[in-house]
């Protein structure tokens, strides 16, 4: 796989314990500016490298963002300090 530089945002509300995804395709600068915004509402967030861009526009019916959200639990998120943004692959 070669590193397109594009990104996933990944959410979790710890209130209700509900990953979401935030957004696909975009940049880093977009991804942080993203993540930023959601932080500010209280969600812990994971800005995660996307190996290729996604065909469909929206991330909500991206198949390849669905499955990469099911990879994750709120433990993944629990065992983080929710000021510290994490970066995987």
């Amino acid at each position: 796989m070669t590193d397109s530089g594009l990104k996933v945002v990944v959410s979790f509300d710890h209130t209700t314990n509900v990953l979401n995804l935030a957004g696909h395709n975009l940049n880093t600068k977009k991804a942080e500016q993203l993540a930023a915004g959601l932080k500010q509402k209280g969600f812990q967030i994971k800005i995660l490298d996307q190996p290729e861009r996604h065909t469909g526009r929206s991330f909500k019916a991206c198949a390849p963002c669905q499955s990469t959200v099911q990879t994750f639990s709120a433990q993944d998120f629990a065992n983080e300090d929710p000021d510290e943004e994490s970066e995987e692959n």
